[in-house]
């Protein structure tokens, strides 16, 4: 079942009326188009960063120090999780943008191509 989209002015009156946007049906083109870009940049980020912190960690000077570390790994992966999953219910397909899509589309901050420490 595809969900129709609303028009731009239908968008923004929806949200000048104080409503929330909880689905599709509440987005036009361009909001949805925006939501996604939004979203895979954070899902992208929380991703990227894991290996860059996991590296960190393992220089850690105590097992206390090393578990804060890996805490932080696991909440970086749970977030993408949470940001790709969301992106599933905006039509897009989870397991391309993960594993499919090209390198140069993945959209994240350069700072995570070098290490941490």
């Amino acid at each position: 079942m595809t969900t129709a989209l609303r028009t731009e002015d239908s968008t923004r009156q929806h949200l000048a009326s104080g409503k929330l946007v909880e689905g599709l049906e509440h987005m036009s083109p361009t909001y949805l188009e925006g939501m996604r870009r939004i979203l895979t940049v954070s899902a992208d980020t929380e991703l990227i960063s894991a290996p860059a912190y996991y590296r960190a960690a393992q220089d850690a000077p105590s097992l206390n120090a090393f578990g804060s570390a890996i805490s932080i790994v696991q909440d970086e992966l749970a977030h993408a999780h949470i940001a790709y999953r969301l992106l599933e219910d905006l039509g897009m397909e989870k397991d391309w943008l993960i594993y499919e899509r090209p390198a140069k589309q993945w959209k994240y901050p350069y700072a995570f191509d070098v290490p941490l420490v």
